[in-house]
Parts: structure tokens; sequence; C-alpha cells
């Protein structure tokens, strides 16, 4: 089952902990108002940065690109629970738009990669 992740409405910048498959990661998530967006930065347990700059949209894997071995295994999806497929604003992150990783058995089973 995918994880999701503990995203913040209405907070422009914030870190949080959490563990994924084997690991333990931290998460810096950055609105940029210019773009309208969320961003998000993966970082090891010791606040290293791993990957940065993710922007979260809808409809795409968010990470797929990066082949550092440090990365969680697996991908990070954006969601609307409404259905609107709306991009998410600055007060629904984490409500309305969320972000879940899944797994790379669980992309498997559901023919993603």
């Amino acid at each position: 089952m995918p994880q999701q992740l503990p995203m913040v409405p209405s907070v422009s910048n914030y870190r949080f902990g959490t563990s994924l498959g084997d690991g333990t990661f931290v998460f810096d998530v950055h609105w940029n108002e210019r773009a309208e967006s969320y961003y998000l930065d993966v970082l090891t347990f010791d606040a290293v940065p791993i990957r940065t700059g993710m922007r979260l949209n809808l409809g795409r894997l968010v990470g797929v690109e990066s082949a550092d071995p440090r990365m969680p295994d697996g991908e990070f999806i954006v969601a609307d629970l409404s259905g609107e497929g709306a991009e998410a604003t600055f007060s629904d992150m984490g409500e309305r738009v969320v972000v879940f990783f899944y797994s790379r058995e669980e992309l498997e089973e559901l023919g993603a990669v």
C-alpha cells in the first residue's frame, strides 16, 4: 500500500522526516510563489541533499530521473483526491492534493514501470 507523505497546507517552507522502504529520509518542502507550485527536496537522515528541486505536479512520477542509489526505491506520485485534476494551491497541499510514495514493487504491480 502506498505511503502518504505528511504534507502541510498553507506553510511555505517546512521539513519533516519519515521512513520509506529500508531507510529514513528528511524532506524539505518549499512553496514557490512565482511558479505557484510546491517543490520537494529529499535528504539523507543526516540532512545531506540527495535530490533537490523536484516540482510536485499531478500526473507524473516525481523522482524518476534520479539514479542516485541513496534515493528511496520507488517514486512519488502527486494525486488530486477531489478528482478535479487541478494542481495544488498554497492552501490545499496535504488536503485536496496529496503526495504518495509507491515502492518499486507497488509500481511494478500497477504496470507503471
